[in-house]
């Protein structure tokens, strides 16, 4: 009936309402916010600009004074110093070689046996350096006096005369005027001088340092001779392109200074295979003598 429509009707309007009040309200649509990095027209771009270059950091007259000058001021004074080095370095070596050359024309034999032996000193020291560090011998001390002294005077009296008169009696002999000359004073110097060098080191240092003949150095020769010739030959082979141009281009007076200064790695090998067996033996000897 109709009566019965408008109550369900009022029903219906009824229980909506009170499902509308109990629903949470729909919030209300928010605008995207529009990031400063992307501006939009004419006015966001002059403005973009002027926010990011606030944002720069400025820098200040003193900083770029700074970062130029310094560079500057270095790259000048080691100008500066590359440019008045050799201008100070230069006549001292000169005055020094003048000097020598000097000596070596009025005193040859003595210049050649005084270059000798502090080559031969040089070349000990860093055998004993080496010995000490790697090695642990030396019995702790870093260097022996008494070995590098018997080095010194076997340079002084014993290689250096050699090398003088030994040079002198191959260029007589055979002068060098050519590649083949030079290389037959090169295997000379390496095999015969080598060999009488290894011989006269073993016999005078061990005799300076207060082994006896008999007893310590003859057993030492037998022992070590060969293979302190060996390590010589072998040393003397690397260095033979350096002895060549020595011999091929240097005169007379100048090869026993230059086949020196080329024999300090020489000098140190031999004075190391001449020493590490008698330090051994010094150690046998104290331990019998303590067992004793």
């Amino acid at each position: 009936t109709c009566q019965d429509i408008h109550q369900d009707t009022t029903r219906i309007l009824s229980d909506h309402a009170s499902s509308s009040s109990h629903r949470e309200p729909t919030p209300p649509l928010q605008r995207k916010r529009q990031s400063p990095l992307i501006p939009f027209g004419v006015a966001g771009l002059r403005t973009h600009a002027q926010t990011k270059r606030a944002r720069l950091p400025t820098l200040h007259s003193s900083t770029v004074w700074t970062f130029v000058s310094v560079p500057t001021l270095m790259i000048a004074i080691a100008t500066s110093l590359l440019l008045l080095l050799p201008s100070i370095i230069t006549p001292w070596a000169r005055q020094s070689m003048a000097w020598y050359l000097t000596q070596l024309d009025a005193f040859p034999l003595v210049t050649k046996s005084v270059t000798s032996g502090i080559i031969g000193l040089a070349g000990d020291f860093c055998a004993q350096l080496l010995e000490a560090k790697f090695l642990k011998k030396n019995n702790g001390k870093p260097y022996d006096v008494r070995r590098g002294m018997a080095i010194l005077v076997d340079g002084l009296f014993v290689s250096g005369p050699i090398m003088h008169w030994g040079y002198d009696t191959m260029e007589r002999i055979l002068p060098v005027g050519g590649n083949v000359a030079a290389m037959i004073h090169v295997i000379a110097d390496s095999i015969v001088l080598d060999s009488l060098f290894v011989a006269t080191a073993m016999i005078g240092t061990g005799l300076l340092e207060g082994y006896k003949f008999r007893k310590d150095i003859l057993p030492q020769l037998k022992r070590d001779y060969a293979p302190t010739v060996k390590a010589g030959w072998a040393t003397s082979v690397t260095l033979m392109p350096l002895v060549f141009v020595c011999f091929r281009f240097l005169p007379v007076t100048l090869r026993t200074v230059a086949i020196n200064l080329t024999d300090v790695i020489w000098n140190g090998i031999i004075s190391f295979m001449a020493h590490r067996n008698r330090q051994r033996s010094n150690a046998c000897d104290g331990a019998a003598a303590v067992m004793i």
